[in-house]
């Protein structure tokens, strides 16, 4: 420590009254909290434990060992610190840190550049009206024009110089207006009051006005058995499909004038015929705004299955209602049909352009998402879909580092997760991202319970199960994770990548390897570096040196901190310390070379 008590107290005031720590409350009494107890001569005593409980206001029964609360924000904090300096705080003359591996922050004051401004210029030569210095040869100066001569015309390459420029400035002038408004800390500002108005006005959509319309029609017979009742069964069917309220809105009746042709518009069409003893149902899809069939399913109904079906037992679901769930739920039937059209409403594309971008990251994707998203939440600020996939993108920039934002994405997650719940407490989309972010903090009691809550909300969503499986896998419960992802992956139409590397995950922890790396073709040509530590694991396994050593090359490539530091850059992604070691075991088997960092 090369610094003073007071010179420090006042280098911990500029940083906590700056912009890039006003809006984060948890980091600065981390910061306050190390620095007053290393000035007080107890740096000794700065342990995770003490942090929890002292600073973070944390129960006094928290255990370290089971929690990677400190850790995350220690590594927020340091983050936070790197961005004060480089920004706001790059003149300070007193500097901050919080060096990797401890708790104890150090001091070091900063050497300010020689000379004031006066003193650079005359050491550059002579002053701002171009005059020499003593001794020195006077410096040329323009050549008046020459009144009398008629002014020439601009030559053709001139004349194209001139308009390069002109253009050139106007880019510039807009780069400068867009970075203003989009790179920073008011920026943050914004999107955080976007997120978490305190008042919203009713204009714009909500997703009644924007998602999918789905009717239920059943067909009445009189042929049919008097246990059939077709509005008691009509009910059946509406009752669950509404639990899927993030992806459709389902309606007892629509009037053809109320048709939007670009709010898609379905009808899910029941005829039952009786045949030796048993009724066999058929389900059509059709589309109201196109007029075409898109699906049918045939089926058989027996009596136990026309009461009111509540969701939640594993493999158990009615045969009826399981075609039902292919139609509606995420990357369903009914997604695949409006992917395809080129006139829906634009919340709804964004929403879907969103989705797709989840499938399958690509930096240029996620940026685009992004921004549709935020410019959709602005125009509708009652559209929850959006906020929950938002959050999904901010949680992407944390972990994956894509197009990084000036303030902190975790914040900007949790704002748009909690106006999600605000809005539409009962939706499970909200509670699968939520999750996430409380694993992404280190939280992992509270993570499991939000991934619990978001199945309860709604058992049947297979979306719902697979992200709840992947919380379960990166906290080390691999048999329940192996279970929730395999029943997924089951009753999924087009199973995301996610889902197929967490279950290699949870059954390569699991020892079974040939089932794990049976999961790894799928996740061929990602760029995503977690999914490629499957690919380098299972080509090492089958001894093809090349592809694992192409895929480990990726991984550096993608993120550089895999080489110097992986335990960190899994720990981003939500891994427990004892689940990540795991993966860095089977990695360095497959050649990664790195020892991780405790």
């Amino acid at each position: 420590m090369d610094a003073d008590s007071d010179d420090i107290r006042d280098a911990l005031a500029r940083v906590l009254a700056s912009e890039t720590f006003a809006n984060s409350p948890t980091l600065s009494a981390f910061l306050r909290y190390v620095t007053e107890e290393t000035l007080a001569g107890r740096a000794d005593r700065l342990k995770a434990y003490s942090i929890a409980v002292s600073a973070l206001e944390r129960p006094e029964d928290f255990n370290p060992n089971d929690n990677a609360l400190v850790r995350v924000q220690a590594r927020r904090l340091r983050d936070a610190l790197a961005r004060y300096y480089v920004g706001e705080g790059s003149n300070d003359p007193l500097r901050i840190a919080l060096p990797v591996g401890t708790y104890v922050p150090t001091f070091e004051t900063v050497n300010s550049a020689p000379g004031d401004p006066d003193e650079r210029q005359a050491a550059d030569g002579g002053d701002s009206a171009g005059e020499p210095r003593a001794g020195q040869a006077p410096l040329p100066r323009a050549h008046a024009p020459d009144k009398g001569r008629p002014a020439l015309p601009l030559r053709p390459r001139t004349l194209a110089i001139l308009i390069a420029v002109t253009v050139l400035l106007g880019m510039a002038a807009y780069g400068g207006w867009y970075y203003r408004a989009n790179y920073t800390l008011e920026a943050h500002r914004s999107r955080l009051a976007m997120l978490a108005p305190e008042t919203v006005s009713g204009t714009g959509l909500d997703a009644r006005q924007v998602l999918p319309v789905l009717l239920v029609s059943v067909e009445e017979d009189k042929t049919l058995p008097p246990w059939f009742d077709a509005d008691l069964y009509r009910q059946r069917i509406e009752v669950f499909a509404q639990r899927f309220d993030d992806l459709v809105i389902v309606r007892h009746a629509l009037a053809p004038d109320q048709i939007d042709p670009l709010q898609p518009a379905y009808r899910m069409a029941f005829t039952f015929t009786e045949k030796d003893g048993s009724l066999n149902g058929l389900l059509q899809l059709s589309s109201l705004t196109r007029g075409r069939l898109i699906a049918a399913e045939p089926f058989t109904l027996s009596q136990d299955m026309m009461q009111l079906y509540t969701p939640g037992s594993l493999f158990q679901t009615p045969a009826d209602l399981k075609i039902v769930r292919d139609i509606v739920q995420t990357y369903g039937v009914i997604f695949g049909d409006v992917v395809k059209r080129s006139t829906i409403n634009a919340p709804l594309a964004c929403l879907t352009r969103a989705y797709t971008v989840t499938i399958n990251t690509t930096r240029e994707g996620h940026l685009a998402a992004r921004r549709c998203l935020e410019k959709t939440i602005a125009e509708n600020p009652h559209l929850v879909p959006a906020y929950t996939l938002l959050a999904t993108m901010y949680l992407a920039e944390y972990r994956q580092k894509l197009n990084p934002l000036p303030g902190d994405p975790l914040e900007r997650a949790e704002a748009a997760i909690k106006r999600a719940t605000q809005i539409s407490p009962t939706s499970s989309g909200p509670y699968q991202t939520l999750q996430n972010l409380l694993l992404i903090k280190g939280d992992t009691e509270a993570a499991v319970v939000a991934g619990r809550r978001a199945v309860e909300l709604n058992p049947e969503d297979m979306e719902a199960v697979g992200a709840y499986g992947s919380v379960l896998a990166r906290v080390g419960r691999h048999l329940e994770a192996a279970n929730n992802l395999l029943r997924a992956a089951a009753n999924l139409r087009a199973i995301p990548r996610w889902l197929h590397f967490y279950t290699f995950l949870a059954l390569n922890n699991l020892g079974r390897a040939g089932s794990a790396d049976r999961q790894t073709p799928p996740l061929v040509g990602t760029q995503d570096p977690l999914f490629l530590t499957a690919i380098a694991i299972s080509a090492h396994r089958r001894g093809d040196e090349t592809a694992a050593r192409t895929a480990l090359d990726a991984i550096f490539a993608a993120e550089p901190s895999f080489r110097t530091d992986p335990l960190a850059a899994l720990r981003r992604r939500g891994l427990s310390d004892a689940v990540a070691n795991m993966l860095l075991y089977d990695l360095n088997a497959a050649g990664l070379g790195v020892v991780p960092k405790t």
